[in-house]
């Protein structure tokens, strides 16, 4: 037989033999989802095309009509959707043992996975335990401690914004323009410059390389929260990274960029004569500390290399940096939104704020404030666990082994049942009746994410937040270019952050 003739005999066979077994595909898929309650969609995309650039609320809709526990499938993944508070914190809580894994992702892989992901049941948990060791032994300083620090950057933060404004408002006054300014970039380089100091001590903050890539961390952080995220194209079709292969690897370069950031601090704090002076006491100081202290049998029980060291600083320190960023950034635009909002945070600062700005997390109305900025923005919108054995809540909900669960934290600051005009910006829910902050409000959210995959840098945000916050109103006037209405909708992502905007910063000093 000739070769044409066999190539023309064996061809169809081939595209029967394919179709068929793609049409067997659809058939199982569909019999094994049939009685699964939620939102399936079309083959390979699911409902990735409906979910647009607002997937919070478009999952949130959908919950309205399948419930709070719901089948949902994105691009190639399935996940069950939990949007209940009871059954999210049973499940990271209660059942923290069967959700410890967590599987290496696409964005994943361009941090080299390390500390951030690990299938081992119980290993990841143990390495993220030695990280929170770390960042409670600074939290603990009394020296160098984390306000000190922040009152030492803000110091720095301020007269640079001062300058900045009054430049931008005379140049606008001269030509007769709108006034206004990006806020994003400049938040961006000094909380990136608190965390450095926090993660990696006073070693280096000034040195010129270092300097330099921090300013460029600022320029291009931007990139991190509208790419990774559980629902995010590029963790949920495997080829989307080759269609949008210059975002991807814009992605790579920023986290190529923290890395060099932290191999060069740490280079710094090592190269120190006094590396045990309180100033250069740290995050990566107590690693090495609490590692050192380890038997070389309980790190191999781990995997605890020095390369899954050096990933946990750069974790918390990239974590830290992003979520301090939004916050601010969502802050300001809120206070650009809200004046009578704003200008009752600055007659309690005014009148109660300290000169170093340490007891701004103690002003009841500005913490109700910066509460509401968390429970309005939602910052984390979704969380991920991966099931590693099967397990039944106690409503009765089956979780099978392998199970992606998709814990809707969106929907819990949203939820009618709790917040009275959920939609409404109002800090006074967060306050009791005689002006006093109500701390046993925070419980129905969970703006930092949950249980052991809660954000790190969320403890020495609720202090340097406040204080930040605290310095930008008692020193200038925010607003809204004139004839601008602030847009409150937030670009999707792992976090959710503010659409580009300026404002008014008019010093008052």
């Amino acid at each position: 037989m000739e070769l044409s003739q066999l190539s023309e005999n064996v061809t169809p066979t081939v595209s029967v033999f394919l179709g068929t077994a793609f049409l067997a595909w659809l058939v199982s898929d569909w019999m094994s989802n049939r009685s699964r309650k939620g939102v399936w969609g079309l083959p390979f995309v699911g409902q990735i095309l409906s979910l647009g650039d607002a997937s919070h609320r478009a999952i949130h809709a959908w919950t309205k009509q399948y419930g709070d526990v719901m089948w949902l499938r994105v691009g190639f993944k399935s996940f069950l959707v939990l949007s209940n508070i009871k059954q999210i914190k049973e499940l990271t809580k209660e059942h923290a043992s069967s959700v410890e894994t967590k599987p290496l992702t696409t964005t994943g892989k361009a941090t080299k996975g390390g500390a951030h992901y690990d299938v081992v049941p119980g290993r990841w948990k143990k390495r993220k335990t030695i990280i929170m060791r770390a960042l409670k032994n600074v939290q603990k300083q009394t020296v160098f401690s984390i306000p000190d620090i922040g009152t030492e950057e803000i110091r720095l933060m301020i007269p640079y914004l001062e300058g900045k404004a009054s430049k931008i408002n005379a140049q606008a006054l001269k030509q007769g323009s709108n006034p206004g300014m990006q806020l994003f970039e400049d938040f961006g380089y000094y909380m990136a410059r608190l965390m450095y100091r926090i993660n990696l001590g006073t070693a280096g903050i000034y040195d010129k390389d270092i300097e330099s890539r921090l300013r460029r961390m600022s320029n291009t952080i931007a990139i991190y929260p509208v790419t990774a995220g559980p629902l995010g194209n590029f963790d949920v079709l495997p080829y989307w990274k080759f269609v949008k292969r210059s975002q991807y690897l814009e992605f790579c370069s920023f986290h190529t960029l923290v890395g060099e950031i932290c191999q060069l601090g740490i280079e710094r704090y090592l190269a120190e004569e006094d590396k045990e002076s309180q100033s250069n006491s740290c995050v990566a100081s107590h690693f090495f500390h609490l590692a050192n202290d380890m038997t070389p049998e309980a790190k191999a029980e781990i995997d605890l290399t020095d390369e899954v060291l050096f990933l946990g600083v750069c974790d918390v320190f990239r974590a830290g940096t992003e979520s301090m960023t939004a916050t601010m950034y969502w802050f300001a635009l809120y206070m650009s939104a809200f004046p009578k909002i704003q200008e009752k945070v600055r007659t309690e600062v005014d009148d109660m704020v300290s000169e170093s700005y340490d007891n701004a997390h103690k002003l009841p109305y500005l913490q109700a404030v910066v509460h509401e900025v968390y429970r309005f923005s939602a910052l984390a919108p979704f969380g991920k666990r991966t099931v590693s054995d099967s397990l039944t809540l106690a409503d009765g909900t089956f979780i099978p082994k392998g199970t992606s669960v998709l814990l809707n934290l969106w929907a819990l600051s949203r939820d009618p049942k709790v917040w009275n005009e959920p939609y409404t910006f109002n800090p006074n829910r967060f306050l009791k009746p005689d002006g006093s902050f109500d701390g046993s409000k925070v419980e129905n959210m969970m703006p930092f994410g949950a249980g052991m995959r809660r954000c790190p840098g969320e403890s020495s945000g609720k202090v340097l937040v406040p204080m930040v916050a605290a310095a930008l109103i008692a020193n200038f006037v925010i607003e809204p270019p004139t004839g601008v209405t602030p847009d409150l909708e937030p670009l999707f992502g792992i976090s959710l952050t503010p659409k580009p905007y300026q404002v008014v910063l008019k010093p008052r000093h």
